[in-house]
């Protein structure tokens, strides 16, 4: 009987984690002369203050995040979606066309809200399983289902990526620098506006590669794997939409009300704010205002937002688990230890490289891209300054491996395989094809720009 592999939880991994710091640290602070009782009651209290960390990096932080993965979540359970939905599928007649319409669109949703286009991606992929089945075609389902996965490829670089965007925010770096034990100066960056990491040439460079390599990829795949596909079974029952008309009610100047101040605070920052109206705050209230308008409803808008609460219940027990981490490693004098080493492996050429390779790998063990950013990034941002490197291009470097190695580990598949009921192991093998060539693309944009 052949065995299964099993993946050990975000949060196992979160706590292992956890336990492995703390001895490393112990370990630095016996080497330093320190008693091991003194040292463990120094590391636990350090513990303790960095797992309720209530600066602007710390549980607001988090909450910032599980607001922006529900409110996408809660936009994609919409009316207008799902009409959106079911006219995109009218382009799937095979495997290759369903494979360029999923990718491209998970793709271009995930450089808007990352919640939204994974579960979105993954409504779509149930949605053309469900016309297949009607229509008793095969169907390369892996392929599918690693189509609607891409988001999870690129979404760091978008607008609702974790690092760019709370970069954006005042003086947020600083905090997070000084809440990390590094010194900075008055040079050092109050905020990094979009224009520097974003919407620079190197993203925007990134961003048209990915749509146009990735599809064409996963078509070539579905061409060379016509032997993968297979009939869809009995678990994707068919689903008739109702059709629903939009009708004016007294939920709807509620959702008028948000976009419109929106587009105030927009104007007003954008006059009396260097750092822009671009930020993660600005983000989520156009997200709820959008969402309350399309659902025009606020019980149904209640219930998608208690829908998609359970798919942030892993951020919300993980992120004080990484705060508390921090505090470890500054109160076991590791993050200056981390930077001197760091520096002394990379000349200012090769680091945004080895950012990036480095970001890669602690993605397997810190699988929120938020929680990587406030453990990692204050160590590369500090690297960066001392090699002077760009502390923008460090940041993208940053989201770039988060995001690349996202097609390895499981973490953040498990929503599109429980939409859909896929199987882990039937999408990684086109996930792994994805990870080789978006690898090269983003490496070579490191290096070009």
């Amino acid at each position: 009987m052949k065995k299964r592999i099993s993946f050990p939880s975000p949060l196992s991994i979160a706590l292992g984690l956890t336990f492995i710091v703390f001895c490393i640290a112990l370990f630095h602070k016996l080497k330093s002369g320190v008693s091991c009782a003194t040292g463990a009651i120094d590391l636990t209290l350090g513990w303790y203050n960095g797992l309720w960390d209530n600066s602007t990096g710390g549980l607001y932080f988090a909450f910032q995040m599980i607001f922006i993965l529900v409110l996408g979540h809660v936009l994609a359970l919409t009316s207008a979606v799902k009409i959106f939905i079911s006219s995109l599928t009218r382009f799937c007649t095979n495997s290759s066309d369903t494979s360029i319409t999923i990718s491209l669109t998970a793709i271009v949703l995930a450089y808007i809200n990352w919640g939204l286009a994974l579960v979105l991606a993954a409504l779509m992929v149930k949605n053309v399983l469900q016309k297949f089945q009607a229509l008793n075609k095969p169907i390369n389902v892996g392929l599918v289902g690693a189509s609607a996965y891409v988001s999870m490829l690129v979404w760091h670089g978008g607008i609702s990526g974790s690092s760019p965007t709370k970069a954006m925010e005042e003086n947020a770096l600083r905090e997070m620098m000084l809440n990390s034990g590094y010194q900075i100066n008055d040079s050092f960056p109050s905020a990094i506006p979009a224009s520097e990491t974003l919407f620079s040439s190197m993203n925007v460079a990134v961003f048209f590669a990915m749509v146009i390599l990735v599809p064409l990829l996963l078509s070539w795949l579905a061409k060379r794997n016509q032997k993968n596909e297979v009939q869809v079974d009995a678990q994707f029952p068919i689903q008739i939409d109702e059709t629903i008309k939009f009708k004016f009610n007294w939920t709807t100047p509620v959702g008028i009300v948000f976009l419109v101040v929106a587009v105030f605070v927009t104007i007003h920052q954008s006059r009396y704010s260097n750092s822009g109206f671009l930020n993660i705050n600005f983000i989520n209230f156009c997200l709820f205002g959008l969402a309350i308008l399309l659902h025009n409803d606020l019980s149904r808008f209640s219930n998608a937002v208690r829908i998609a609460i359970g798919d942030a219940a892993g951020i919300l027990v993980q992120f004080p688990l990484y705060f508390g981490i921090i505090g470890l490693m500054k109160a076991g004098g590791l993050t200056e230890l981390i930077s001197e080493l760091i520096v002394s492996s990379a000349t200012k050429d090769t680091f945004p490289v080895l950012a990036f390779l480095s970001a890669g790998l602690l993605n397997f063990f810190i699988p929120s891209g938020g929680g990587q950013f406030y453990i990692q990034g204050p160590m590369l941002i500090q690297s960066a300054g001392e090699l002077g490197v760009s502390v923008p291009k460090t940041i993208m470097a940053l989201s770039y491996g988060d995001q690349w190695t996202n097609m390895l580990q499981p973490f953040w598949a498990l929503p599109l395989l429980g939409i859909t009921k896929i199987k882990l192991g039937t999408i990684f093998p086109y996930c792994l094809a994805l990870f080789a060539i978006s690898g090269v693309i983003f490496m070579i944009a490191l290096i070009v720009f």
